[in-house]
C-alpha cells in the first residue's frame, strides 16, 4: 500500500496531463459513457478510458468534485 507521500505524487502526476483533467472534469459534470467522452478527444476508446480510470484510481474525481463544492460555498458565503 502506499504511502501518504507516495499517493499524493501519484495525485499530482495524473493531473499534470491538461486532457486527463479535462476528461475527469467533464466526467464530473455529464452522465457521458466512455463512449461519449472519447467523441470529443482526437485519441482512442482505449486511452480515453484508461485517463478515467487513472484519475477514478487515485480519487481525482471525487476530490475535484469535493473542490468544486467547497469552492461553490464560499462563493456564497463571501457574496
Amino acid at each position: 500500500m502506499p504511502t501518504r507521500a507516495a499517493h499524493f505524487d501519484l495525485a499530482l502526476a495524473a493531473l499534470a496531463n491538461a486532457t486527463r483533467r479535462d476528461i475527469l472534469r467533464r466526467a464530473l459534470l455529464t452522465e457521458e459513457g466512455v463512449a461519449e467522452h472519447a467523441a470529443h478527444y482526437p485519441m482512442s476508446f482505449a486511452a480515453v478510458q484508461k485517463h478515467i480510470a487513472m484519475g477514478m484510481e487515485e480519487g481525482l474525481t471525487q476530490a475535484v468534485g469535493q473542490i468544486d463544492a467547497i469552492l461553490a460555498e464560499d462563493a456564497v458565503h463571501s457574496a
